[in-house]
C-alpha cells in the first residue's frame, strides 16, 4: 500500500485521501453560571476530542467510509484564576459542549482499513476544528462572551491519546 506520508511524524494525511460527505451536530449543551460584565476578562480552556467510527457502506457507493465524532468542550474562568487550578477550586463561569459527527469517504488510493484510519484520524482536525469553531463562536457571542477568542487554526497540534478508547484529544 502506498499512502502520502508525513515524513517528520510518520503519519498519513487523510485530507489527501478522504472527502467530507456531511456533518451533523448531535448535541449542544450551554451553561452560563453568572452574568459576566462586558469588561471582565475570561480565560477559556478548550478541548477537542476526535473519535473515529467505521460506517457501513454499500459496495455500489464506491470508496471506504468512516465517521469522526468531534466533541469540543469549552470552559471559562475569571482571568484572575489559573484555568488549570480553577477547575479544581471552583466551578467555571461558563461551559459549552458541542458534539458533531463528520462523515468521510475515501476518494483515492487503495481502500484504507479502519486501523489505519484510526491511527491517522487526527490529521482531519485541521478541517474539523474550523467547523466546530463556526458553531461555537456565535454561541459565545450570544452569551455576551465577546472577549473569548478561540484560535482559528490548529497549527503544530500534538494529539493526546486516551489508551484503549481510540480517542485522541487536542488541547489548547
Amino acid at each position: 500500500m502506498s499512502f502520502a506520508m508525513n515524513e517528520t511524524k510518520n503519519t498519513i494525511n487523510l485530507l489527501e485521501l478522504f472527502a467530507m460527505r456531511h456533518t451533523q451536530v448531535s448535541h449542544l449543551e450551554v451553561a452560563l453560571q453568572e452574568v459576566i460584565p462586558p469588561d471582565q476578562r475570561v480565560q477559556a480552556k478548550v478541548e477537542l476530542n476526535l473519535t473515529p467510527r467505521e460506517l457501513k457502506t454499500n459496495p455500489n457507493d464506491g470508496g471506504t467510509a468512516y465517521q469522526v465524532t468531534a466533541r469540543m468542550q469549552c470552559q471559562g474562568f475569571a482571568e484572575n484564576q489559573d484555568a488549570s487550578t480553577a477547575a479544581e477550586n471552583s466551578e467555571p463561569i461558563f461551559k459549552v459542549l458541542l458534539v458533531m459527527h463528520v462523515a468521510y469517504r475515501q476518494f483515492q488510493g487503495e481502500a484504507m482499513n479502519f486501523q489505519q484510519f484510526s491511527q491517522n484520524h487526527t490529521s482531519l482536525a485541521r478541517q474539523i476544528y474550523p467547523l466546530v469553531h463556526q458553531q461555537i463562536k456565535p454561541i459565545l457571542q450570544q452569551l455576551g462572551l465577546h472577549t473569548i477568542n478561540l484560535p482559528y487554526d490548529l497549527v503544530d497540534i500534538q494529539p493526546v491519546v486516551t489508551p484503549g478508547t481510540g480517542q485522541q484529544s487536542v488541547l489548547h
